[in-house]
C-alpha cells in the first residue's frame, strides 16, 4: 500500500506511490495480532475502507462516524477532487499527511465533520516553559503541497508531543507548508504545540469561525513569511500567545484572544527575518498576561482599527510584572485607529527606539495611559486618558511624545517628563488629577505646551525643577488647588507667553532655588484662593 521509509523532517517527500491516492504505511495494512481485540480489527478494516473509497470513483467518501485508529507511523491522504466526511481518526503518536506522493497528486481534497485525536494531554497544571522550543514540522495533522485543501467542522485535539524541560519538539494540531488552506468552522484544543501552524512564503491561510483553546504554545502559529486570515474566531487560555506572526503577516477581524498566557496578539521579528505585520480588524483582547497586543523588533508592524482590550480577570500574570495594552519594542512599530484599552498597569508603552502613533483612542482605568522610554516616540491625536492612577503620559530616557486635541482627566498626574523625555500637547485639556498637572523633572527634560487648558489639580498645575524646561504658549493654568506654576533649582527654565495663570491656592507662580522665568504678555494675576 505504499513505502515504509520514514517522514525525513525537513525534506521532500518521498516514497512509492499508492495504487490511487492513499497510503497506509502501517495503517491496517499488517494483520492484527493473535489474541487482538474485535474492536481493533474492526478499526483496522475501517481504515482499509477509508483508503479503499479515497482510491474509488465517489467523489465523497462518508464514513459514517466511524472511527479509525492509526497503528504505525502515518496515513497519506492524496488524490483529487474528494470529500471526507465524518469519522474520528485516532492518531495516537501518528501523523496524518495530505500532500502529493509519487505521481498521485493531491488536489481539492475536503475534510468534513472530521475529528483527528491524539494522545496528548494540552497544557500541564504549573509546567515551567522549557529553554528551547521548537514546532515540529510532524504536526498531527500535515498539509503539504497539497492544493485546494479545506477543513470543514472539523476538531484537531490531543497533539502528542514528548515534554523535556531543557527543550522539545513540539506537534501542532495541524501544521501546514507552502500552500492555500480554507478552515472553516474548526476547532483546535488542547494540542501539545500549537494549535494551528503555518510555514512558508507561500503559505496562505484562511481561518473562519474557529476556536482555538487550551494549546501548549501559541493558538495559532505563523512563521518564514506564511499569511493568515483569520476572522470570527475565538483564541483563548493557550501557553503563549493567542496569535503570533514571526516574520509573518496576519490578519485578524472580529476575532477574541482571551486568557493566554503571553499575549493575545503578537508580531515579532526573528534573527534573520526581513519583517511580519500584524493587522487586527475590530478584535477584543481580554486577560492575556503580558500583553493585549505586542509587536517586538525592528521591521515588526501593527495596524489595528477600533479594537477593545481590556485587562481582564488575567488568571495567568506574573506577580510584579506590568501588564500593558499594547507593547512595542526593539524598533517596531503600532498603528492604532479608535479603541478602547481599560485597566492596564500601562495602556500604551513603547521603548527602545520604536514608535506608537494612536488616534481616537481611550486609554483609562489603569495605572499609566501612556509609557515611552528609551529613545521611543508616542504620537497621539484625539486621545482620551481617564482615570490613570499614577499618570497620563509618561516620557523619560530620551523617549519623544506628542499629542494634539487630546483630554486627560482624573489622572493621579497629567503629563510627566523626566531623564531627558521630551513631551509637546497641542489643544489639550488637563484637569483634576490628586497630583500636578504637568511636571518636568532634571536637566534635559523639556514640555512645550501650545493652547494647553491646565486646571483643578490639588498640587501645581505646572511643576518644573532641576534643571528641566518648560515652555507654554497661550491657554490657562486655572483653579489648582497649589500654584499654578511652580519653578525650582539652578538651570530650570519657564517660559509664558499670552498664558492666564489665576485662580490657583497661595502664589500664582513660584520661583525657588535659582530657577528661571520668563513672562511675555501672560495674565498672572496675584490673588490666591482658586482650587
Amino acid at each position: 500500500m505504499g513505502s515504509k521509509k520514514k517522514h525525513q523532517k525537513g525534506k521532500a517527500r518521498s516514497g512509492s506511490a499508492s495504487k490511487a491516492g492513499a497510503s497506509s504505511h502501517g495503517c491496517g495494512a499488517a494483520k492484527p495480532r493473535a489474541g487482538a481485540a474485535e474492536q481493533t480489527i474492526r478499526q483496522n478494516t475501517t481504515c482499509n475502507e477509508l483508503m479503499a473509497a479515497i482510491e474509488g470513483p465517489a467523489p465523497v467518501v462518508d464514513m459514517g462516524g466511524r472511527t479509525i485508529e492509526l497503528i504505525k507511523e502515518r496515513l497519506t491522504i492524496c488524490g483529487r477532487n474528494k470529500t471526507i466526511a465524518n469519522c474520528t481518526i485516532k492518531c495516537r503518536a501518528s501523523h496524518v499527511y495530505c500532500e502529493p506522493r509519487g505521481g498521485d497528486a493531491a488536489e481539492n481534497i475536503c475534510f468534513r465533520n472530521v475529528t483527528f485525536e491524539g494522545d496528548g494531554t494540552g497544557i500541564p497544571a504549573n509546567m515551567p516553559q522549557p529553554s528551547k522550543e521548537v514546532v515540529s514540522e510532524d504536526g498531527m495533522v500535515v498539509v503539504a503541497g497539497a492544493r485546494g485543501v479545506s477543513f470543514e467542522h472539523c476538531t484537531f485535539r490531543h497533539a502528542k508531543a514528548p515534554v523535556d524541560p531543557r527543550g522539545r519538539a513540539l506537534a501542532a494540531g495541524l501544521n501546514v507548508f507552502e500552500t492555500t488552506v480554507r478552515i472553516d468552522d474548526c476547532r483546535f484544543l488542547n494540542n501539545m504545540g500549537p494549535g494551528l501552524a503555518a510555514t512558508g512564503s507561500t503559505t496562505v491561510l484562511v481561518v473562519n469561525d474557529s476556536e482555538i483553546r487550551g494549546n501548549l504554545l501559541s493558538g495559532i502559529n505563523a512563521t518564514n513569511g506564511a499569511c493568515i486570515d483569520v476572522a470570527g474566531s475565538q483564541l483563548s487560555d493557550n501557553g503563549l500567545d493567542g496569535i503570533l506572526a514571526a516574520d509573518s503577516d496576519v490578519r485578524a477581524t472580529e476575532t477574541v484572544c482571551s486568557g493566554n498566557r503571553h499575549c493575545g496578539a503578537a508580531v515579532a521579528v526573528t534573527g534573520g527575518g526581513a519583517g511580519g505585520k500584524l493587522v487586527l480588524d475590530r478584535c477584543r483582547m481580554d486577560g492575556n498576561a503580558v500583553a493585549a497586543i505586542m509587536a517586538c523588533r525592528e521591521g515588526a508592524r501593527v495596524a489595528a482599527t477600533d479594537v477593545e482590550c481590556v485587562m481582564g480577570e488575567n488568571r495567568h500574570r506574573c506577580r510584579g510584572e506590568l501588564i500593558a495594552g499594547v507593547q512595542c519594542v526593539d524598533g517596531a512599530r503600532c498603528t492604532i485607529r479608535g479603541g478602547r484599552i481599560a485597566g492596564f498597569h500601562v495602556g500604551l508603552s513603547a521603548r527602545d527606539a520604536s514608535s506608537i502613533v494612536a488616534s481616537n483612542v481611550d486609554c483609562s482605568g489603569g495605572q499609566f495611559g501612556i509609557m515611552a522610554g528609551a529613545g521611543a516616540t508616542v504620537r497621539l491625536e484625539r486621545a482620551t486618558l481617564r482615570r490613570n492612577v499614577c499618570c497620563g503620559i509618561a516620557a523619560d530616557s530620551g523617549a519623544t511624545v506628542s499629542a494634539g486635541d487630546c483630554e486627560m482627566h482624573l489622572n493621579g498626574e497629567g503629563v510627566g517628563a523626566h531623564g531627558r523625555g521630551q513631551v509637546r500637547l497641542e489643544r489639550c485639556s488637563v484637569s483634576g488629577g490628586c497630583f500636578a498637572g504637568v511636571v518636568a523633572d532634571g536637566a534635559g527634560t523639556r514640555i512645550d505646551l501650545e493652547d494647553v487648558e491646565i486646571t483643578r489639580y490639588v498640587k501645581s498645575g505646572i511643576e518644573v525643577r532641576d534643571g528641566a524646561q518648560v515652555a507654554m504658549r497661550g491657554g490657562s493654568m486655572t483653579r489648582n488647588k497649589g500654584p499654578g506654576c511652580s519653578a525650582e533649582g539652578r538651570g530650570t527654565v519657564v517660559t509664558l507667553a499670552g498664558v492666564e495663570c489665576a485662580r490657583n491656592g497661595g502664589a500664582n507662580v513660584e520661583v525657588r532655588g535659582g530657577a528661571s522665568l520668563t513672562v511675555d504678555g501672560a495674565a498672572i494675576r496675584p490673588e490666591s484662593g482658586g482650587g
